[in-house]
């Protein structure tokens, strides 16, 4: 068989296969930590670019967003370190240009309540808008106000 095809053939399968396609793609967290903590202490390995010094004390985990909010994210991802004894650093991209098309920045303008489930099972949620989309539109993320006048 081709080599081109028998690598055609080993993305078809993985393609095909979401659990295979993940255990190929997707190293498990203990395993990577484990590797980091290898790596960081072979002395064969040398490192060329600068570390930013809130990294040079102790491993870290990193979550970037435009905004940190106080969601079902940011609390997965801080019990996710701390099953894997690591620090977390959550890092804020604010001067980033608010759009509303953008799906992720949109839902930045608005707040969602969780009222429990209704008689049929759905989740029930009241959402009300946050910041005047129109005013909102192009603005440095930093630069936005919420209708109560806080930034």
């Amino acid at each position: 068989m081709d080599p081109q095809d028998k690598f055609k053939n080993k993305i078809e399968e993985l393609l095909s296969d979401r659990k295979k396609f993940q255990e190929y793609i997707y190293t498990p967290p203990l395993e990577a930590v484990s590797e980091l903590r290898r790596r960081w202490e072979d002395k064969n390995i040398k490192i060329t670019t600068p570390i930013l010094p809130i990294f040079k004390n102790g491993f870290k985990a990193v979550l970037h967003r435009q905004l940190i909010t106080p969601n079902y994210e940011v609390l997965r991802f801080m019990n996710i370190v701390d099953g894997l004894e690591l620090e977390p650093i959550l890092f804020e991209y604010s001067f980033d240009k608010f759009v509303p098309e953008n799906e992720w920045k949109y839902h930045l303008g608005r707040m969602y309540f969780n009222y429990g489930f209704g008689m049929k099972g759905g989740i029930k949620l009241e959402q009300i808008n946050i910041i005047e989309f129109n005013k909102a539109n192009g603005k440095k993320i930093s630069d936005i106000e919420t209708i109560w006048n806080q930034k």
